[in-house]
Protein backbone atom coordinates (compact mmCIF):
# COMPACT_ATOMS: atom_id res chain seq x y z
CA UNK A 1 0.00 0.00 0.00
CA UNK A 2 1.60 3.31 -1.20
CA UNK A 3 1.45 6.70 1.42
CA UNK A 4 0.03 9.36 0.41
CA UNK A 5 1.47 12.87 1.88
CA UNK A 6 -0.43 16.02 1.98
CA UNK A 7 1.60 19.47 1.97
CA UNK A 8 -1.06 22.05 2.83
CA UNK A 9 0.43 25.86 1.79
CA UNK A 10 -1.32 29.35 2.73
CA UNK A 11 -0.97 32.04 0.97
CA UNK A 12 -4.37 33.71 -0.26
CA UNK A 13 -5.34 30.84 -0.56
CA UNK A 14 -5.03 26.81 0.74
CA UNK A 15 -2.78 25.51 -1.73
CA UNK A 16 -2.52 21.28 -1.86
CA UNK A 17 -0.26 19.43 -3.00
CA UNK A 18 -0.38 15.81 -3.10
CA UNK A 19 2.42 13.32 -3.88
CA UNK A 20 2.54 9.61 -3.43
CA UNK A 21 5.55 8.18 -2.02
CA UNK A 22 8.22 7.46 -4.34
CA UNK A 23 7.39 10.00 -7.20
CA UNK A 24 9.77 11.77 -8.95
CA UNK A 25 8.78 15.12 -8.17
CA UNK A 26 10.17 16.75 -4.80
CA UNK A 27 9.76 20.35 -3.87
CA UNK A 28 13.02 22.21 -3.66
CA UNK A 29 13.65 25.12 -1.12
CA UNK A 30 13.46 27.95 -4.34
CA UNK A 31 10.63 26.22 -5.51
CA UNK A 32 8.56 26.37 -1.81
CA UNK A 33 10.10 30.41 -2.10
CA UNK A 34 8.34 30.92 -5.61
CA UNK A 35 4.97 29.31 -4.25
CA UNK A 36 4.76 31.53 -0.63
CA UNK A 37 6.76 34.73 -1.61
CA UNK A 38 4.16 37.49 -3.42
CA UNK A 39 6.83 39.22 -4.76
CA UNK A 40 10.58 39.48 -5.29
CA UNK A 41 12.87 42.69 -5.54
CA UNK A 42 15.53 40.53 -8.07
CA UNK A 43 14.16 40.90 -11.70
CA UNK A 44 16.10 37.73 -12.67
CA UNK A 45 15.85 35.18 -9.17
CA UNK A 46 13.89 33.07 -11.10
CA UNK A 47 10.82 33.80 -8.89
CA UNK A 48 7.89 34.70 -10.64
CA UNK A 49 6.42 38.28 -8.56
CA UNK A 50 3.28 40.58 -9.26
CA UNK A 51 2.80 43.24 -11.51
CA UNK A 52 0.48 45.94 -11.49
CA UNK A 53 -1.24 48.30 -13.80
CA UNK A 54 1.43 50.83 -12.86
CA UNK A 55 4.81 48.44 -13.08
CA UNK A 56 3.93 46.49 -15.77
CA UNK A 57 4.93 48.77 -18.80
CA UNK A 58 8.44 49.05 -16.89
CA UNK A 59 9.05 45.63 -16.27
CA UNK A 60 7.55 43.79 -18.77
CA UNK A 61 8.04 45.99 -22.39
CA UNK A 62 11.16 47.09 -20.61
CA UNK A 63 12.51 43.76 -20.07
CA UNK A 64 15.80 42.30 -21.35
CA UNK A 65 15.06 38.64 -21.60
CA UNK A 66 11.80 37.68 -23.01
CA UNK A 67 8.92 37.46 -20.32
CA UNK A 68 6.61 35.56 -19.97
CA UNK A 69 2.86 36.88 -17.92
CA UNK A 70 0.79 34.91 -16.03
CA UNK A 71 -2.45 36.70 -15.80
CA UNK A 72 -4.17 34.85 -12.90
CA UNK A 73 -6.81 35.08 -9.98
CA UNK A 74 -6.53 34.10 -6.67
CA UNK A 75 -10.00 31.93 -6.98
CA UNK A 76 -9.20 30.17 -10.07
CA UNK A 77 -8.31 26.28 -9.45
CA UNK A 78 -6.40 26.00 -12.75
CA UNK A 79 -4.22 28.84 -11.45
CA UNK A 80 -3.83 27.27 -8.65
CA UNK A 81 -2.90 24.30 -9.71
CA UNK A 82 -0.01 26.33 -11.94
CA UNK A 83 1.50 27.75 -9.44
CA UNK A 84 3.78 25.49 -8.77
CA UNK A 85 4.20 24.17 -12.40
CA UNK A 86 5.37 27.73 -13.61
CA UNK A 87 7.54 28.41 -10.23
CA UNK A 88 9.72 25.41 -11.44
CA UNK A 89 9.77 26.95 -14.97
CA UNK A 90 10.87 29.96 -14.10
CA UNK A 91 13.50 28.75 -11.64
CA UNK A 92 14.69 25.93 -14.21
CA UNK A 93 14.88 28.84 -17.00
CA UNK A 94 15.96 32.24 -15.07
CA UNK A 95 18.36 32.46 -17.19
CA UNK A 96 16.12 32.16 -20.45
CA UNK A 97 13.63 34.62 -19.29
CA UNK A 98 11.27 36.22 -16.73
CA UNK A 99 7.63 34.88 -15.32
CA UNK A 100 5.41 37.43 -13.69
CA UNK A 101 1.70 37.37 -12.44
CA UNK A 102 -0.66 39.63 -13.05
CA UNK A 103 -4.46 39.47 -10.81
CA UNK A 104 -6.71 40.22 -13.13
CA UNK A 105 -9.35 40.93 -10.58
CA UNK A 106 -7.32 44.16 -9.24
CA UNK A 107 -5.78 45.20 -12.48
CA UNK A 108 -8.62 45.68 -14.67
CA UNK A 109 -6.49 48.00 -16.72
CA UNK A 110 -3.95 45.16 -18.45
CA UNK A 111 -6.41 42.78 -18.09
CA UNK A 112 -8.72 45.01 -20.81
CA UNK A 113 -5.92 45.82 -23.10
CA UNK A 114 -4.80 42.39 -23.20
CA UNK A 115 -8.37 41.22 -23.92
CA UNK A 116 -8.13 38.16 -20.82
CA UNK A 117 -10.76 36.40 -21.54
CA UNK A 118 -10.06 33.83 -18.52
CA UNK A 119 -7.24 31.94 -16.53
CA UNK A 120 -4.79 31.38 -16.32
CA UNK A 121 -3.68 33.22 -19.86
CA UNK A 122 -0.34 33.29 -20.56
CA UNK A 123 1.63 36.50 -22.58
CA UNK A 124 4.93 35.88 -24.34
CA UNK A 125 6.42 39.48 -24.85
CA UNK A 126 10.01 40.00 -26.62
CA UNK A 127 11.74 43.21 -26.91
CA UNK A 128 8.50 44.73 -25.72
CA UNK A 129 6.38 42.65 -28.34
CA UNK A 130 3.69 39.95 -27.58
CA UNK A 131 5.54 36.91 -29.36
CA UNK A 132 2.65 34.50 -28.71
CA UNK A 133 -0.70 33.93 -26.08
CA UNK A 134 -2.18 30.82 -24.92
CA UNK A 135 -4.27 29.88 -22.08
CA UNK A 136 -5.43 27.03 -19.41
CA UNK A 137 -3.62 24.10 -16.88
CA UNK A 138 -1.34 22.31 -19.04
CA UNK A 139 1.77 19.56 -17.22
CA UNK A 140 5.54 21.18 -16.91
CA UNK A 141 6.22 19.89 -20.17
CA UNK A 142 3.30 21.08 -22.31
CA UNK A 143 4.00 24.77 -20.52
CA UNK A 144 7.91 24.41 -21.45
CA UNK A 145 7.43 23.64 -25.21
CA UNK A 146 4.95 26.25 -25.65
CA UNK A 147 7.04 29.05 -24.59
CA UNK A 148 10.18 27.49 -25.56
CA UNK A 149 8.05 27.11 -29.36
CA UNK A 150 7.00 30.62 -29.10
CA UNK A 151 10.41 31.91 -28.32
CA UNK A 152 11.95 29.76 -30.93
CA UNK A 153 14.45 28.20 -28.91
CA UNK A 154 15.12 24.51 -29.00
CA UNK A 155 14.42 22.71 -25.40
CA UNK A 156 18.19 21.40 -23.94
CA UNK A 157 16.72 19.30 -21.38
Amino acid sequence: MKKITVLVLTTSVILLMVCVTGCERKMTEPMMDAIISPETPNRNSGIPFEVTDATFDDIVLGSELPIVVEFKSDSCGYCIIMRPIVAEVALEYRETLSFVKLDVNTQSEKTTEYQIRGTPTYIVFKDGEIVGRFSGAMPKANLVQRILGILGIAETN
